[in-house]
Formats: C-alpha cells, sequence, structure tokens
C-alpha cells in the first residue's frame, strides 16, 4: 500500500467518524427537546389540573359568598357613605 492510499483511508475515517459524531449529536438533541416537551406539558397539565381544582374546594367550604379582599375596617370613604 502506498501512501497515497494510507492517506485516503485515513481521510475515510476521520470523515466517518465525524459523521458518526454528528448523527450522535444529533440524536441527543432530539432526546432532549422531546423530554423538555414532556415537561412543559406535564407541568401545564398539573396547572391546568390545579386551577380546576381551586373553584371546587372553595365550593366544598360551604354556601355563601366570597371573602371580601380587604377587612371591612379598611373601607374607603365612599364605601362607608353608601
Amino acid at each position: 500500500m502506498d501512501e497515497a492510499e494510507k492517506y485516503q483511508q485515513r481521510l475515510q475515517a476521520i470523515a466517518e467518524k465525524r459523521r458518526l459524531q454528528e448523527e450522535e449529536e444529533r440524536l441527543r438533541r432530539e432526546v432532549e427537546e422531546e423530554w423538555l416537551k414532556l415537561a412543559q406539558s406535564k407541568r401545564k397539565s398539573l396547572r391546568d389540573q390545579w386551577l380546576m381544582d381551586v373553584p371546587n374546594t372553595t365550593a366544598a367550604d360551604g354556601p355563601g359568598p366570597p371573602a371580601p379582599l380587604w377587612p371591612p375596617a379598611q373601607r374607603t370613604e365612599g364605601q362607608e357613605k353608601e
């Protein structure tokens, strides 16, 4: 085997190794993106479930109007005149 053939084989081996590394990196990125999408979907699902459960817990406390946002002592002047 002469030098040119050895050099050509080395170049092919290097190119093949680089191609395999790029393929592995691409697959790794795809797996990571899929994992991120799944995690985001799970968080969204849990948030939606929490938002749907909030009214149910307040309804279980009993009937009646919801509590005011501020105590009666802190009402403004306009509310006291009414």
